[in-house]
């Protein structure tokens, strides 16, 4: 019984968690973006833009574990977006 409300709950929740994964995919191709844009600095820029990439990489990664109707739904405090 327990597990088919918890099904029936996250199928009732399904379009907040379709639209977080469609904003979490267009934050990683902006990052593959900005990856490609790199390439054609001054070599005396790449490694500082490479430095920001990586933080906004785990930006990124650290808003994985906040998916809708998840059991690790909650996001980490001060992590809000």
């Amino acid at each position: 019984m327990a597990t088919f409300l918890i099904a029936l709950l996250r199928a009732l929740d399904f379009g907040s968690r379709w639209r977080w994964h469609l904003s979490m995919r267009a934050r990683y191709t902006s990052l593959v973006d900005r990856v490609d844009r790199v390439a054609v600095l001054p070599p005396d820029q790449r490694s500082e833009a490479l430095a920001q990439l990586y933080d906004e990489l785990a930006r990124i990664r650290a808003q994985e574990r906040a998916i809708p109707g998840s059991a690790g739904g909650v996001a980490a405090p001060g992590n809000t977006g």
